[in-house]
């Protein structure tokens, strides 16, 4: 699924964003989320992760920008496709730092918005899309890498805590270590019982890790150079 936010402070206009993605996209598996606020769309995308963010950069004084929020969004996953919104000239140059998919100049046509969205769900359809699979009681299941959170071991079973559910199944995580290494340089090791993936790490240090749902985990000696290194490299 196709996760897309869109950010503006007039809710009459963010709502109708919303709707029209929600519309023109009825085919495809998308959904769409809308938000006034810095605040809100921040708590938002370090829970549910989206692929496409369009964002208004120019807010009421005050008001942390479009820019600014994005900012901190990419801090945390970087592969968010951000599509800036502005009907003020002179951002482009400044832009370039923040990496955006596109900027779209206000007011577009649905027919410009349209091009621009097909562009970013082909892309993020493109990149990232692969898959961990596993069987709980002899029922096959897939998940996005992406989505994934993080592994944890317990004796033989390994807990798979994903943005939206969490699943369980007999294995070792030394064998998943493995295996995801051949797919992903985002899964790195914190601890013995752990293996987590980078993307949704929202803090750190040398002695504890913070994930996207809250988990705390503890860093431990024996992993800590290496886990470190993975991070700051």
């Amino acid at each position: 699924m196709i996760k897309i936010a869109v950010y503006h402070e007039a809710e009459s206009i963010s709502q109708s964003i919303k709707q029209i993605i929600e519309e023109h996209m009825a085919q495809q598996d998308v959904e769409a989320d809308a938000f006034t606020t810095g605040r809100e769309i921040y708590e938002n995308a370090m829970k549910k992760r989206y692929d496409i963010i369009l964002i208004d950069i120019a807010m009421e004084p005050g008001a942390e920008t479009g820019i600014e929020i994005s900012k901190q969004i990419k801090s945390v996953y970087p592969d968010v496709l951000i599509i800036f919104m502005t009907h003020a000239a002179g951002y482009e140059r400044k832009l370039l730092d923040y990496e955006p998919f596109r900027l779209i100049a206000k007011p577009f046509s649905d027919k410009e918005l349209f091009f621009i969205l097909d562009k970013a769900i082909r892309k993020v359809n493109g990149l990232g899309n692969q898959f961990f699979f596993f069987k709980d009681k002899g029922i096959g299941h897939k998940k996005n890498l992406k989505d994934i959170i993080y592994f944890c071991s317990s004796y033989s079973f390994v807990e798979v805590v994903c943005l939206r559910e969490t699943g369980k199944f007999l294995g070792k995580i030394n064998a998943i270590e493995e295996d995801l290494a051949a797919l992903s340089n985002d899964f790195v090791r914190p601890s013995k019982n752990f293996l987590v993936n980078r993307k949704h790490i929202t803090s750190y240090s040398s002695r504890e890790v913070v994930m996207a749902d809250g988990k705390k985990i503890s860093v431990s000696r024996k992993y800590r150079e290496k886990f470190l290194t993975a991070l700051n490299g």
